[in-house]
């Protein structure tokens, strides 16, 4: 790879550039690429660790290296050789943390921007929309809309299956927004506790009524999903959109705790006459747990192009697609 990077250096010599305005960008490129600025097919042009050797052997191919260097050349070689130290310093620390690799997503595009496309992009006009139309889906790493089944959870909630999100909404720019798919769950916050047990104690079993510990008052708590914070403002050619993809989910029943909270039970004789009890009501009381996951979001992106970010969500492998459109005014 060396001999071939030193050829194409005496290739370019050849046709007629200069060996000052090579040195040059092949410096300016090695600055460039520890924060991966540079195209991806530059990177070969201007490897760090030879950079020194390359600039001595192109200005020896210019007939250029006889006597005492230039001042420019001293100079350009000493600030080579501090850019191969701080940029190996820079690779190693970039390496050692954790980056936006680590949770890739469908259709992710993570490649350097060429400067004549960024260009291109940033010459056009300024969005003036008034409102911006935003739709939102929920995909899984296939791109495919995720839905959602709940069981049947002791009468509180039908059996159903819903999609996450797949929906739009309508914002001016630089305006809080806000999107929700709520699911209500109704649950007892307070309870009438259980009658005196009216017990046989020298008979064969119990006698009833029983009345368990009921249920007297009840609360209600909003599951689902919600999009909150939500502001999208136009800059250049691009719409910036950031907020909060919030989700609650039900994650089970406790059981309360306590005397008055436990199985009522009496005394009774077996069929043999030996003494045991009996259950006469199991007395469940039974409270549900819930469980916030918050992920904040930031997206730079050009009109009517998807884009995905990964969901800290309970169910796993989900990614929030974001697209924003100029909308009509009405």
């Amino acid at each position: 790879r060396r001999e071939q990077e030193l050829a194409a250096d005496q290739r370019v010599l050849a046709s007629g550039v200069s060996p000052e305005s090579y040195a040059a960008l092949l410096l300016r490129l090695a600055r460039r690429h520890p924060t991966g600025l540079a195209p991806a097919a530059c990177h070969s042009m201007a490897r760090l660790s030879h950079l020194e050797g390359r600039f001595q052997a192109i200005l020896r191919g210019a007939g250029k290296t006889a006597g005492r260097p230039r001042w420019w050349w001293r100079g350009l070689t000493a600030l080579g050789a501090t850019v191969v130290a701080v940029g190996a310093g820079c690779s190693s620390y970039r390496g050692a943390g954790g980056g936006s690799s680590d949770l890739p997503g469908p259709r992710v595009t993570r490649v350097p921007v060429l400067a004549t496309d960024l260009e291109a992009q940033l010459g056009q006009a300024a969005s003036k929309a008034e409102l911006i139309k935003v739709k939102y889906r929920v995909v899984d790493a296939s791109g495919q809309l995720v839905e959602v089944n709940f069981g049947r959870l002791e009468g509180v909630m039908r059996r159903t299956t819903i999609s996450l999100c797949d929906s739009w909404i309508k914002v001016p720019p630089g305006q809080p927004g806000r999107w929700e798919q709520i699911i209500e769950f109704v649950y007892p916050k307070a309870f009438t506790f259980p009658d005196p047990i009216q017990a046989e104690t020298s008979g064969p079993g119990a006698s009833f009524p029983v009345t368990p510990t009921t249920p007297n008052a009840f609360k209600s708590k909003d599951t689902g999903w919600m999009i909150d914070d939500l502001i999208v403002e136009p800059k250049a050619a691009f719409f910036v959109v950031r907020g909060r993809f919030v989700e609650t989910t039900f994650d089970g029943f406790v059981q309360g705790a306590g005397e008055a909270f436990s199985p009522i039970v009496a005394p009774a004789t077996t069929a043999m006459g030996r003494p045991t009890t009996v259950v006469l009501t199991e007395n469940k009381v039974e409270q549900p747990t819930f469980t916030t996951r918050e992920t904040p979001f930031i997206v730079s992106a050009l009109p009517d192009k998807p884009y995905t970010v990964r969901l800290n969500l309970k169910q796993p492998g989900c990614f929030l697609e974001i697209r924003a459109t100029p909308a009509a005014s009405q």
